[in-house]
């Protein structure tokens, strides 16, 4: 539906803004429950990997996502530069 369309993108913009990361993970988690095409479901998991890894520091879960990623679509090398960039963010306390 057109309307649900505008309110995820409303919403995602909000969170952004707002810095409130969890939540946007919530609100992406819940799109890859729809039918996605598989670019949409590669897309979406690069950016839970890169919202983890940057906004959130958490270096395991990204490399969840893009683990993901990588079995999806084994030639994404923006998904295997991200991998091996993980390795350099120093651990959560």
């Amino acid at each position: 539906m057109p309307g649900d369309a505008e309110a995820v993108a409303a919403l995602y913009a909000l969170y952004v803004e707002l810095r409130r990361w969890d939540d946007l993970v919530n609100l992406i988690e819940r799109r890859l429950e729809r039918d996605l095409s598989r670019d949409q479901d590669i897309e979406l998991r690069f950016r839970l990997a890169q919202i983890q890894r940057i906004e959130l520091a958490n270096r395991e879960r990204a490399l969840e996502y893009l683990g993901q990623v990588l079995e999806r679509d084994r030639i994404t090398r923006p998904a295997f530069r991200s991998c091996r960039s993980c390795w350099k963010i120093p651990r959560r306390a």
